[in-house]
């Protein structure tokens, strides 16, 4: 119990430095805001489409991200003793990899415009993989027969250690079709993106292997 409270302390410090971040990200974007009011009027339509998605987009997805793993933390946090706790925590992992999958899957379509001006394959990478992690979530959190949701745990451990490895790889060698010829820079949003991906396999075995030692004591 105390080292899945540690865990849990990890994360909501983790949430805590990102929300922060998100703050004086917005506060930046303020005095930006403020300093371009200046400008010319037959500048304004396309320095206010560059600001959303080069301003306004970042602090978005960190927001998504940070609010996520807060509501994860709350679930995970509190212990009860009811005779079925077992149940009840299993449930509460499972709403909470609804919500942080749903929340990861939010911040890769956010970054579509983002990627896609790099190349039409980025943007299309973003694109079916944030897709799939909001209609994941959905299933995960919706479904109750068992087969079909040991079938979804087993499709998002895979899945997400997939992705996770992919992001790594892109900011340690130089991912296909860059323009800049470099790894890609950590920033909040991916080192969000980061935990989330590496939380959801990390619940879905603990429910895994946690069903199967029940079915061993039955």
């Amino acid at each position: 119990m105390e080292k899945e409270r540690d865990i849990v302390f990890t994360i909501i410090l983790f949430s805590s430095f990102f929300l922060l971040n998100s703050l004086v990200n917005n506060n930046n974007n303020f005095i930006i805001f403020a300093q371009g009011t200046n400008m010319s009027k037959q500048m304004m339509p396309m320095e206010q489409t560059t600001g959303f998605w080069e301003n306004d987009i970042p602090p978005i997805t960190n927001w998504i991200g940070v609010f996520s793993l807060g509501m994860m933390s709350a679930l995970l946090a509190f212990k009860t003793n009811n005779p079925s706790s077992f149940e009840i925590r299993r449930r509460r992992i499972i709403i909470s990899i609804a919500i942080i999958s749903i929340a990861v899957g939010l911040i890769h379509l956010l970054l579509i415009h983002e990627h896609i001006q790099v190349s039409i394959w980025w943007g299309l990478f973003f694109l079916i993989s944030g897709s799939a992690q909001v209609i994941y979530g959905i299933l995960i959190g919706f479904v109750k027969k068992p087969s079909i949701s040991t079938m979804l745990c087993y499709i998002g451990i895979i899945g997400n250690i997939i992705l996770f490895i992919i992001l790594i790889l892109a900011r340690v060698v130089t991912p296909p079709f860059s323009n800049t010829g470099t790894p890609e820079n950590w920033d909040p949003t991916s080192i969000i993106t980061l935990i989330i991906e590496a939380a959801i396999p990390v619940l879905l075995i603990y429910i895994l292997k946690n069903k199967e030692m029940r079915t061993i004591i039955k």
